[in-house]
């Protein structure tokens, strides 16, 4: 069953709210940029994006751009779907 709006936030706030986020942190490896990792929940895939935060404070970078390949893929279907009717 799936989850509502509503009790995604309450998930991912108590998630929150049991992490060691600073901890997660401090432990997340040193990589370089550009970062490409998979996230789930935090408890799970937290790690991955801590060191994409890492790299990101390390590059020295001004500017910082991010994505998301679902949404990405949904805004080219919608795209499509557009151009096509």
């Amino acid at each position: 069953m799936s989850k509502t709006p509503e009790e995604w936030k309450v998930f991912y706030r108590e998630e929150r709210a049991r992490l060691d986020l600073r901890a997660m942190l401090e432990r997340a490896p040193r990589v370089k940029c550009p970062v490409i990792f998979p996230h789930t929940r935090a408890e799970v895939t937290g790690t991955f994006v801590a060191a994409a935060a890492k790299a990101v404070a390390d590059s020295g970078a001004e500017e910082v751009s991010s994505g998301d390949r679902r949404a990405a893929r949904k805004s080219i279907a919608r795209s499509k779907g557009a151009s096509s009717g």
